[in-house]
């Protein structure tokens, strides 16, 4: 995106989707570092909170957003004229295809592009649904694949124990963690209220193991996650973290 763009020109000029809005931010951040030797490159994020003036037109060169609001503001609010973009980059096309809605979405503002617009789409993974989403956003594609033996580092093990229920689970956390010394983990629950139930038997077996979960920060916080969670993370001194 960042070659593609040219800084005479102040209207957006290249897109890129991602499912969440902290992916969103992330990938900017990224984007604001590799640019950060050309200062008349500029960026504007098109999330739930950012909000313009109706009528407003947006001079940034890159935008990146979410789907819902990147609609919002090429369709109803006018904010970004589509058929100026260049670059349409829709990121973790997997997690498009889960997301309820986004996939509509995506394509609604696919089809708003020019026809030379160039088109890129990434995915961790790619199945069948992958596949023919992508056709209907990427058509005649160049594709990129990685070799299934070069998707995982050699250096990283990978192991999985067979639990029939929730305290099995718990057991089988137990057992590892009082075989192997472990200095700091994480555990990734399915659900928010997984966390309470597991952080008290993690107590009871003398384990600090605090909950992270975006219930944690109000909505004045969430405009600024990157900033408050990091700030979190560098607090705790604890075993286990719990996400979810």
């Amino acid at each position: 995106m960042l070659s593609r763009v040219e800084p005479a020109e102040r209207y957006p000029q290249c897109l890129c989707l991602s499912p969440t809005y902290e992916l969103a931010l992330q990938t900017g951040k990224v984007i604001e570092q590799m640019g950060k030797f050309h200062p008349e490159l500029k960026l504007a994020y098109a999330v739930r909170g950012n909000k313009l003036e109706r009528g407003q037109k947006i001079s940034e060169h890159i935008v990146i957003g979410t789907p819902g609001t990147v609609l919002d503001w090429c369709a109803k609010l006018k904010f970004i004229d589509p058929k100026k973009i260049k670059v349409f980059v829709l990121d973790e096309a997997d997690v498009m295809i889960a997301t309820q809605g986004h996939q509509d979405q995506s394509i609604r503002i696919q089809r708003m592009l020019p026809r030379n617009c160039q088109m890129l789409l990434f995915s961790a993974t790619f199945e069948d649904s992958v596949w023919k989403f992508a056709q209907k956003v990427v058509p005649d594609p160049n594709i990129i694949k990685l070799k299934r033996e070069e998707e995982t580092l050699d250096t990283i093990k990978q192991y999985y124990v067979l639990c029939n229920n929730r305290d099995e689970k718990f057991q089988a956390l137990c057992n590892l963690y009082g075989a192997i010394t472990i200095a700091q983990a994480m555990i990734f629950c399915h659900v928010s209220s997984s966390g309470g139930p597991a952080r008290g038997g993690a107590a009871l077996e003398g384990v600090p193991a605090p909950p992270f979960s975006p219930l944690l920060f109000s909505a004045e916080e969430d405009q600024v996650p990157c900033v408050a969670r990091k700030e979190w993370f560098v607090k705790m001194q604890h075993s286990f973290i719990l996400v979810s």
